[in-house]
């Protein structure tokens, strides 16, 4: 499988696909932490900015989500899948193949997005910190960077598992999905849910609830320190969802009629 993994490494830097995307997120990042200085009428210091660029998820789901449906759907386009498996190599090996690869080229992406954002923040208002957050600012950051990257891949095998299923331009649609999706943690704070415990407990296990509660959540109540409760679930919540949307992946490559 390392030989398809290369071969798929080098295939999207001959279309530029992942430079694309890193220019993307470069651009988006930039964007986001202008205006998001520009229009801030408050003493907020970087820090507080690094909370709100990490848990800025509608706009990143997004970006993301559209070069997945790009990405996963070109292959049965142009055919070049069934070049892959009439080369000898089993259908999960092409899963797996893609899976990594494009997961990587998303968390390159991302971290891209997110330190072109705080460098902007940097110069343009410094490296102060304005509050005692009382916390270990970089233990923090060090967790919540590995905490998204957990979300994000799992957000991949949902993205991946949607572009497998429909397997054409309807894929596309994908983008409006994430933008809906992305208001699931909106809808857990509500009322009506709040008071039914069903829809509450199904909720806060999907993954865009555990984002916004593990990052969103914090920039309104000022709560920085994450327990070990909450991380605990978070990671469950991201490593099921990835391995269950993984697994149903591989059922609709083998129920696949090439």
């Amino acid at each position: 499988m390392k030989g398809l993994i290369k071969a798929e490494f080098y295939k999207q830097k001959i279309n530029g696909l992942f430079d694309m995307y890193l220019i993307i997120m470069l651009f988006a990042g930039i964007g986001i932490s202008v205006s998001s200085v520009l229009g801030d009428e408050a003493s907020n210091d970087w820090f507080w900015y690094y909370n709100n660029f990490i848990s800025n998820s509608m706009v990143i789901n997004i970006i993301i989500a559209a070069i997945a449906s790009f990405y996963y759907v070109r292959d049965f386009n142009d055919k070049s899948i069934q070049h892959v498996l009439m080369s000898g190599y089993r259908r999960k090996d092409a899963v797996s193949a893609k899976f990594i690869v494009f997961n990587t080229e998303t968390i390159a992406a991302f971290l891209i997005y997110l330190s072109s954002s705080i460098i902007t923040v940097f110069a343009m208002k410094g490296t102060k910190l304005y509050h005692n957050y009382n916390i270990s600012i970089y233990g923090y950051i060090f967790v919540s960077i590995i905490f998204k990257l957990l979300f994000i891949t799992a957000l991949n095998c949902i993205y991946m598992c949607f572009c497998y299923l429909v397997r054409n331009v309807f894929a596309y649609s994908l983008a409006i999905f994430a933008l809906w999706a992305s208001f699931l943690g909106t809808l857990y704070k509500m009322n009506f849910v709040k008071n039914n415990i069903i829809l509450r407990t199904i909720l806060k296990l999907t993954v865009n609830v555990q984002d916004q509660v593990m990052f969103a959540d914090r920039i309104g109540s000022g709560m920085y320190k994450i327990t070990g409760s909450e991380a605990a679930l978070f990671i469950c919540v991201m490593l099921a969802t990835a391995v269950i949307f993984y697994k149903l992946c591989l059922q609709i490559w083998h129920s696949y009629e090439l």
